[in-house]
């Protein structure tokens, strides 16, 4: 699932909301993204350490369902279970309790604004623009990159 647009995108442009809030100013382009986010499948990924790529599962079943170089998401929201974080910080070793979920896309569109998006248990309860510090929860689009990046859009 290699993105060219979410390698070329700049850091800060605009996008709307949510691809599923209608707002009454919608471009055909972001309306087409939003018919693409109702249709695809709802997933929940976390980065995988030991094979250095992103990991997607199926949150009914709770099953990883491929592995992958990128992701984009539509509609992302970034969950931090709270009882995994406390266990991290008590043992210092790693586990997966922090996701990115949402609606699996193939791209996500050029027009949008992405922001530098992480998360680090030892700093912070929450996901966080690594800029500004300010908590990150919810995402139109998010962009997952083979290096490990998070980008999330804003506006």
């Amino acid at each position: 699932m290699e993105n060219s647009s979410a390698d070329s995108f700049s850091t800060r442009v605009r996008i709307p909301p949510s691809p599923l809030k209608r707002p009454s100013s919608w471009s055909q382009e972001e309306e087409d993204w939003e018919a693409v986010a109702r249709t695809t499948m709802k997933v929940k990924v976390y980065r995988n350490l030991h094979k250095k790529c992103w990991s997607v599962m199926n949150p009914k079943t709770r099953r990883v369902i491929m592995h992958a170089d990128a992701v984009c998401l539509a509609d992302a929201k970034f969950i931090v279970s709270q009882a995994g974080r406390e266990r991290v910080l008590r043992e210092k070793a790693k586990n997966v309790h922090a996701y990115a979920c949402g609606f699996l896309v193939e791209s996500t569109p050029e027009s949008a604004t992405m922001v530098e998006t992480s998360y680090n248990p030892y700093r912070f309860p929450h996901f966080f623009d690594k800029e500004t510090l300010d908590p990150r929860h919810e995402a139109g689009f998010a962009v997952l990159k083979p290096d490990g990046r998070l980008y999330s859009s804003v506006g």
